[in-house]
């Protein structure tokens, strides 16, 4: 629905004289009518870079493509990926918060407790005796595609399992895909 011009145009009487400016106040306000909304103005910037790993960046996100190896409980390995080609170069990209085995494993959450059986599979216990088998859908699958960000604020809580080091993974899983736990039907 088209919105209302913020001024109400003032109506002829018999006898007004035709002037300029309150036909340039007619225009406007048909401009304004049939012009429609206009987008908001983007700014043109110059491009953003990654920086030197483990450091922090003080550029913005940077998304890029992967392609999935492995899943592991709170990660993904996956090989960089160009658009036409992976390369061999490994990244490990954090899942969502919400599809990570170690935030949840053993513990409740509104009034749902969780034990996990591997990095795609747990078990939802209710407190009142129901249980249900949850699977992550659509699952990760070796060679799927995903879009991860990267320079988020506070890096991403999950822990380079690769390394001797407490450092957290830099890059994110922006779940393009809408993957989250679903109870398995047999």
């Amino acid at each position: 629905m088209a919105e209302r011009p913020t001024q109400e145009l003032v109506r002829w009487r018999k006898g007004d004289g035709l002037t300029a400016k309150r036909l340039n106040k007619t225009v406007d306000a048909v401009n304004r009518i049939v012009g429609g909304v206009r987008p908001p103005r983007q700014t043109v910037s110059a491009p953003l870079s990654a920086g030197a790993p483990g450091k922090s960046s003080k550029q913005g996100p940077i998304v890029a493509q992967f392609k999935v190896v492995s899943v592991e409980d709170d990660f993904l390995v996956c090989n960089d990926y160009d658009g036409l080609a992976a390369s061999d170069v490994t990244t490990l990209v954090a899942k969502p918060y919400l599809l990570r085995r170690t935030p949840f494993d053993l513990l409740t959450r509104d009034g749902v407790e969780f034990i996990y059986g591997d990095a795609v599979e747990r078990i939802a216990f209710d407190g009142e005796g129901t249980s249900e088998t949850q699977r992550i859908t659509p699952s990760y699958v070796a060679g799927d595609i995903i879009y991860a960000v990267r320079n988020i604020v506070g890096k991403t809580d999950v822990d380079d399992t690769d390394t001797e080091s407490d450092d957290k993974l830099d890059w994110l899983d922006l779940n393009v895909d809408g993957r989250s736990w679903a109870e398995v039907v047999a």
